[in-house]
């Protein structure tokens, strides 16, 4: 990709694959996501890095996280809950209480495990679920002495004020 990318928009510019040297379209673009701060990633290799303006986007959360697990199907019952321990985890590892970051993935698979093992609505089954699929993508056993408190006070708060939410 260094060579693809050595010179945007201009003729001249080649890459090699094979043995074989390929020119390189002027109208060529190439556009690359990273999730720089995940745990396992790897550091980007500068030289690539200077080739391409970085676009910071956050990650999805409230209502925005919310509308992405509807649209995946998740069932209205379990929103509220996978939402909110999404963004409490989350605001946890930004504020450097944990080192894990969750993915929505997480909330999607449990959600996914629900429906096939779960009475409708089973609130409590889904949590279970949920924790496990967060925990058993943990490798570290500090990293999950650390997530399962979050994880567990989390769960509370919503017992406590069922319409709370993170943000």
């Amino acid at each position: 990709i260094n060579g693809m990318t050595d010179r945007p928009a201009q003729a001249g510019s080649t890459f090699q694959v094979a043995g074989q040297t390929i020119e390189v379209h002027p109208n060529f673009r190439c556009f690359m996501t990273r999730n720089p701060n995940y745990v396992g990633t790897r550091r980007m290799n500068e030289a690539l890095r200077d080739r391409f303006w970085s676009i910071e986007v956050p990650p999805l959360s409230g209502k925005a996280l919310a509308t992405m697990f509807k649209a995946h199907g998740m069932e209205n019952f379990y929103i509220n809950e996978a939402v909110f321990l999404t963004d409490t985890l989350y605001k946890a590892w930004k504020d450097n209480r944990v080192g894990y970051q969750i993915s929505p993935r997480r909330g999607l698979s449990a959600s996914k495990m629900a429906s096939i093992m779960l009475d409708h609505g089973d609130t409590k089954g889904f949590r279970s679920l949920m924790e496990k699929s967060i925990i058993t993508k943990i490798d570290a056993q500090h990293d999950i002495d650390a997530v399962l408190p979050v994880i567990k006070n989390a769960w509370r708060a919503l017992d406590l004020d069922p319409n709370v939410t993170a943000e």
